[in-house]
């Protein structure tokens, strides 16, 4: 009996020590992951710089046009073409 209660007493203290021992440090904490990046579905068509640098393309070539064919002078004849001979009906 006496070595049983010897044994207890031992296996008690054990417990008590564990039990005051500080807790072991927790566990390193993994790096949070990255979100995932957003679905590039290429965006509005108004928000491509493509499509503005055809658009101001279209609108300058479109100004040049219109500003040569006003400015072209015209013939008192109607009838009168390019080639300096005037047809008359």
């Amino acid at each position: 009996e006496a070595e049983a209660r010897r044994q207890a007493e031992a296996k008690l203290r054990r417990l008590e020590l564990e039990a005051q021992a500080p807790p072991p440090p927790p566990a390193p904490a993994l790096p949070a992951a990255a979100p995932p990046p957003p679905d590039d579905d290429g965006g509005s068509i108004w928000q491509s710089p493509w499509f503005w640098a055809i658009t101001g393309a279209v609108a300058a070539g479109g100004a040049v046009t219109a500003a040569v064919l006003v400015s072209q002078s015209s013939s008192s004849d109607p009838y009168a073409g390019t080639t300096g001979v005037t047809l008359r009906p």
